[in-house]
């Protein structure tokens, strides 16, 4: 093969193997109906030179924008108080939630001006959301005021502005760097996006955009988790990570494999490391209060249809405890569980942290510092709350196979099963971890060859 034609074959080939996803197409005037716009800004379907837009109009307003939030569909079949099957864990990532793998943000523009005008976009992650899981509190903020410092729980949305050159273009928004929250505090996470939005620049102005998508090199883009599951339900054909687990997290019935026990696994010859930092975080307290700029216990909990939300993070140091050469053969995060009373405990997801976001032990990490999660590794079962105080073993050996690491840091987020889905106080929602008791205190164990 001729070496022009090879260096076309290979980019061909780097094209077949990318992935795009398309999240807003203007191809009539009926799907522009999934935005919103607030303080003077509008949007219209428009054909213009022959093509189909979507028209945004901005005001001189401070928050003149137009935002578009990505609902997620798993959740609406639960809360009409009939979960006729429980095949669903709730509060699950959509597809348009997920954007960890891209590599860009991309929208095509039409700028009418003949001068180069700067266009900010907004991404909501879950972070960014000081309520629950909607904008009305953020939104309702913006709406009413014009303040030029507003309070840190109100800027925890990702912040990049794009430059719009005259007449036809394509803006691209780079996922593969950091994007920072407004208030310049945190990376915002992009394993769940739940909006995205156009904002002006203080002066009215209108463009065209169109084609919003997602463009990444990897066919795994958009996947979580990446570990493949070890246990199918051969009902619902979907699986999870947990062998110890007495009750499948999809549709409630008896595990395929069962631990049942209540005690500490063996140690065996493996090595233990015992965590260096230790936290919780959240945007609410259970009474509702806001707890954004505040460090918490070591406590999981999750509500579907309200505001609490806690997830806990831990880190480790396991540099001069592993070595090159060492061969891992298993690594289980292990954790002591107290049920406060409830009828069943959440399922509950673990996550690694890159370690570029090493923990520093010096400053508070709360829910307006926190960083961005990784990878999802492990998914658990549902337990039976009787089954409590008992051990949680989490199995991340898949991270540490991949390579050796210096710092290993998690974090343990919960999800609400429909086996324990019960509007509006979930039949299981909160789990601590005991890290007190020396004897009960939280570990990683690791096994090398």
């Amino acid at each position: 093969m001729k070496p022009g034609y090879l260096v076309v074959a290979l980019l061909i080939a780097g094209t077949l193997c990318g992935k795009t996803f398309e999240l807003f197409s203007a191809k009539s005037a009926e799907n522009i109906g999934m935005f919103n716009s607030m303080k003077g800004a509008s949007y219209e379907f428009e054909e213009t030179e022959r093509s189909p837009w979507l028209k945004i109009s901005f005001s001189d307003h401070k928050y003149s924008l137009v935002f578009r939030s990505i609902e997620r569909s798993d959740v609406a079949e639960y809360f009409d108080g009939k979960p006729k099957k429980a095949n669903s864990v709730c509060n699950i990532t959509t597809k348009e939630n997920v954007w960890t793998g891209y590599d860009e943000f991309k929208f095509d523009y039409l700028n009418p001006d003949k001068k180069e005008q700067t266009l900010k976009v907004w991404l909501f992650d879950f972070g960014s959301i000081a309520s629950y899981c909607s904008y009305n509190e953020i939104m309702t903020f913006l709406l009413t005021s014009e303040a030029p410092v507003p309070e840190p729980k109100y800027l925890q949305m990702g912040e990049v502005a794009v430059r719009l050159k005259p007449g036809r273009g394509t803006a691209v928004v780079k996922l593969t760097e950091d994007i920072l929250t407004a208030d310049k505090r945190r990376v915002i996470d992009i394993s769940d996006v739940r909006a995205f939005a156009f904002l002006g620049n203080g002066k009215e102005a209108s463009f065209f955009v169109n084609n919003i998508r997602l463009d990444g090199s990897s066919e795994n883009a958009g996947i979580f988790p990446e570990k493949p599951p070890t246990i199918i339900c051969s009902a619902t054909k979907r699986g999870y990570h947990d062998a110890y687990a007495a009750l499948c997290p999809f549709c409630g019935t008896k595990s395929h494999r069962i631990d049942g026990s209540n005690k500490e696994l063996k140690k065996g010859n493996g090595i233990i490391i015992s965590p260096e930092f230790t936290a919780g975080y959240g945007p609410r307290g259970g009474g509702g209060d806001d707890q954004t700029e505040k460090t918490g216990q070591f406590v999981i909990a999750h509500y579907d249809g309200s505001f609490w939300e806690n997830r806990s993070i831990i880190s480790f140091k396991t540099f001069g405890k592993l070595s090159s050469g060492d061969k891992i053969i298993k690594a289980e995060l292990r954790l002591y569980g107290l049920n406060p009373g409830k009828p069943f405990i959440p399922v509950m997801k673990v996550y690694s942290v890159s370690e570029r976001f090493k923990i520093d032990l010096k400053k508070t990490l709360c829910w307006n510092t926190k960083p961005p999660v990784e990878k999802l590794l492990f998914v658990s079962g549902v337990y039976e709350g009787p089954d409590t105080p008992r051990w949680f073993t989490y199995d991340v050996s898949d991270y540490f196979k991949q390579k050796m690491r210096s710092y290993a840091t998690f974090e343990i987020r919960s999800g609400i099963s429909a086996l324990t889905y019960d509007n509006p106080h979930p039949k299981g929602h909160c789990l601590s971890y005991e890290i007190k008791d020396p004897s009960k205190a939280p570990y990683l164990y690791i096994e090398v060859e």
